[in-house]
């Protein structure tokens, strides 16, 4: 420290270069020594050393990474803090040009990776020019979206040719566009998904205003009720026009009990559509209120179910037949019931009449053919409820036989002459000169039905007497209708 002119110490500086001084043999006889003051030249050194650090400090504080590349050799010479920070802790200024590849890659925004010729860097020192070009940084444990911009810095003050590089993180604005376009898309193929779906299911869309009673709807819907081509709106008159005049009223005063109470509707209707068609609809939807309570809009869908209605309708008259066929079937099975009572009691009667010892032998015969006609009749009545299972089965088929007519109506009344007389009732039979010994038909089936007009005209008669007559009428050649009553 020396005194300046103004008495105050400050620091100084200076160089000391000492000298050996040699005789003519080549001893040392003495040091030549010279003191000289490097205050300014420290200065100046240090100036520069400060504005060294203060331009890295600079460079650190900037808001983008920076990165300073040799043209010849690709190497990284400079980074920023920033620049760091991206690159990660594992990369460094003295790792060699050729293991860059082992700690970042770049790619481009369709997701292909960037060869070294193609990054802005190699792109640049070749005289290209890059400008706010967005590439994918990816470390070995993150990754950013970055603006490059980059330009050629020729050698000068003794320095080679170099690239300067800056980059800009983008990565939350990138992410949040890439995020948005996603959304974008998404939102397109739901939609898409939506309108297929709605064009699938057939939903018709309506919305209306209740304090303008204007209205708008989808094409499903303006399909539905015959509205012309285009016409996506109107008064909610023109739909209520629509509805079959015996649903009108009905309708509306549905609508009006759901505003009062402020609950959806769901209610189906007839309307009158294209060529007069009568259709049925299914309308579900609900009404929308302001802050006041007072009703603004209401929004619903339409549902053509007729087709559905049809099914119902047709599944209706297919129960109350089945249920007309079971009655059928079961006074049919009640009847046999009786049916097989009757010639049943006259088996086990006749059965036990015949123990007797004292009978005679003509009174044996006549109780063994009134057994063996009623065991007869019994297999009939049983053959009957045998043929109604071939009926339900529709299975049952006719078989033409030719046979005696006359015997055929003897052994109907037989069956049920024991009846008859437990009721105090005559039973005859007559047969016009008009009926032929033999006819061809279905005898069984003959049989039957005679069994149970017989049958019914004996059950229900209480006094008096029953008579069946047979003949022939319409005779044409071979054929004629027989007629018995």
């Amino acid at each position: 420290n020396i005194q300046n002119e103004y008495g105050i110490l400050e620091p100084r500086c200076f160089q000391i270069i000492h000298q050996p001084i040699l005789d003519g043999d080549g001893n040392v006889i003495g040091v030549l020594s010279l003191l000289v003051e490097t205050t300014d030249q420290f200065r100046s050194k240090q100036l520069i050393q400060d504005r060294k650090q203060w331009l890295e400090a600079v460079l650190d504080h900037l808001p983008v990474g920076l990165l300073m590349v040799e043209k010849q050799t690709g190497k990284i010479t400079l980074m920023n803090d920033l620049a760091k920070k991206m690159m990660g802790e594992d990369f460094s200024l003295e790792r060699p040009t050729r293991e860059y590849d082992e700690v970042f890659h770049l790619f481009n925004l369709d997701g292909k990776r960037l060869l070294f010729d193609e990054y802005p860097s190699t792109r640049v020192a070749k005289g290209e020019s890059v400008n706010d070009e967005i590439v994918r940084l990816v470390t070995l444990k993150d990754e950013f979206f970055v603006n490059v911009n980059s330009d050629f810095i020729p050698a000068m003050y003794g320095q080679d040719a170099a690239v300067i590089i800056s980059f800009h993180d983008i990565t939350l604005a990138k992410r949040s566009e890439l995020a948005l376009a996603k959304s974008r898309k998404d939102l397109r193929v739901s939609e898409t998904r939506l309108f297929l779906a709605v064009e699938a299911s057939q939903l018709g869309f309506w919305e209306c205003s209740l304090l303008t009673y204007e209205c708008q709807w989808s094409e499903v819907y303006r399909k539905q009720f015959n509205f012309p081509e285009g016409k996506y709106g109107g008064q909610q008159s023109e739909t209520i026009e629509k509805i079959h005049p015996d649903d009108r009223e009905q309708i509306v005063d549905r609508l009006a009990v759901c505003i009062v109470e402020r609950m959806p509707f769901d209610f189906i209707f007839r309307i009158i559509g294209a060529e007069e068609r009568i259709a049925w609809m299914e309308c579900r939807g609900h009404f929308q209120f302001d802050e006041s309570g007072v009703p603004i809009i209401t929004i619903g869908t339409c549902l053509d179910v007729s087709e559905t209605k049809k099914v119902q309708y047709e599944l209706q008259e297919a129960k109350e037949k089945a249920e007309r066929a079971n009655e059928a079937k079961s006074a049919f099975l009640a009847n046999m019931s009786h049916e097989i009572r009757t010639p049943l009691t006259a088996i086990m009667g006749y059965s036990e009449l015949l123990r007797e010892n004292d009978l005679e032998e003509k009174e044996r015969i006549e109780f063994i053919a009134i057994i063996n006609r009623n065991g007869r009749a019994l297999t009939k009545l049983i053959e009957d409820i045998l043929d109604l299972s071939k009926v339900e089965a529709g299975k049952l088929v006719t078989e033409n036989n030719n046979f005696p007519i006359h015997s055929l109506l003897a052994d109907v009344i037989y069956i049920f002459t024991d009846e008859a007389k437990k009721k105090g009732i005559a039973l005859s039979f007559s047969t016009d000169a008009s009926v032929p010994a033999f006819i061809t038909t279905d005898s069984v089936r003959l049989r039957q039905i005679l069994v149970n007009i017989i049958g019914n005209a004996v059950k229900f008669t209480n006094a008096g007497h029953v008579t069946v007559r047979a003949g022939c009428v319409n005779s044409e050649g071979t054929s004629c209708v027989l007629n018995i009553e």
